[in-house]
């Protein structure tokens, strides 16, 4: 398992959403620090506690927390938000795809998963990346970010802009992405939900924008193997477009999976479950 510490940070909401993202990470086996809001009431978790004094808003508490996370020396950072739930086998995927020297995002938008089949993609950066719902960094990349001038610069603002508005983490860190040309990846199908719909910022309520559509269940396995290869059931060939040869259509976690026909063994048939290599 990988060397690997997470941290939730909290924002004041009309309804509390912290115990079900809490529990559903004690579920996936990880106990996260806790960074809490003053205008959040004391959780009184088991889970370690930071209670800042002052209002800080998302972006400096999520700073904060991505530099005391780094103090505990671990490989992996995970840094996730309160409104978010995330699956029992998080720690597995995490496990397997972490390694690839990228950031690692535990869920995935209907935006950018849109037609897309069941895999590891890497997704748009910039100020255009929206997904900060629960991310893993290699420490030197973190490292990197908050000590960046993308990261620095970013509270720049007008004056009667107080600084705990200052928000949009996500497309902070999918700005720097860009600048370091760092790839983002998401699943999908998304292995996190979106569970929180106000805070102190004012967003409205939860639409379809800001779900996950294709969204794992939580009673089923992941669709990949500690290798990274996709574990599927072999339906049959098929003639693509955008091919120039047939290609084998597979489904797995209920939705399908293209690979090549290579990779396939000759004596599968049609409900056969056999491994396919994934091309992150």
């Amino acid at each position: 398992m990988l060397d690997l510490c997470v941290g939730i940070t909290t924002a004041p909401r009309k309804e509390s959403t912290l115990w079900p993202c809490l529990n559903s990470w004690d579920e996936a086996g990880a106990k996260p620090t806790v960074f809490c809001e003053p205008e959040n009431p004391p959780p009184v978790t088991p889970f370690t506690e930071i209670h800042f004094p002052e209002k800080m808003g998302h972006y400096r508490s999520w700073m904060y927390a991505a530099r005391h996370l780094l103090e505990q020396q671990t490989e992996f950072v995970c840094l996730g938000e309160d409104d978010a739930v995330v699956h029992p086998k998080s720690l597995d995927y995490i496990n397997t795809f972490a390694s690839q020297g990228r950031i690692l995002s535990l869920y995935s938008s209907e935006r950018e998963m849109k037609n897309r089949w069941l895999g590891v993609f890497s997704v748009k950066r910039g100020k255009k990346f929206a997904d900060s719902l629960a991310l893993v960094f290699h420490r030197d990349d973190l490292q990197a970010l908050i000590w960046s001038d993308v990261a620095s610069l970013w509270p720049a603002r007008s004056p009667e802009v107080p600084i705990e508005r200052i928000n949009c983490v996500d497309k902070m860190v999918g700005e720097w992405a860009l600048v370091a040309d760092v790839k983002i990846l998401e699943p999908n199908p998304s292995l996190c939900q979106h569970i929180g719909a106000t805070s102190t910022l004012g967003h409205g309520e939860l639409n379809e924008s800001h779900v996950a559509h294709n969204l794992l269940s939580h009673d089923r396995n992941l669709p990949w193997n500690p290798d990274g290869t996709i574990y599927a059931k072999f339906s049959s060939f098929i003639e693509q477009s955008c091919c120039s040869s047939p290609v084998a259509l597979l489904h797995a976690a209920g939705m399908p999976v293209l690979a090549k026909v290579k990779d396939i063994p000759k004596d599968t048939r049609s409900g056969d479950m056999v491994s396919v290599p994934m091309k992150l």
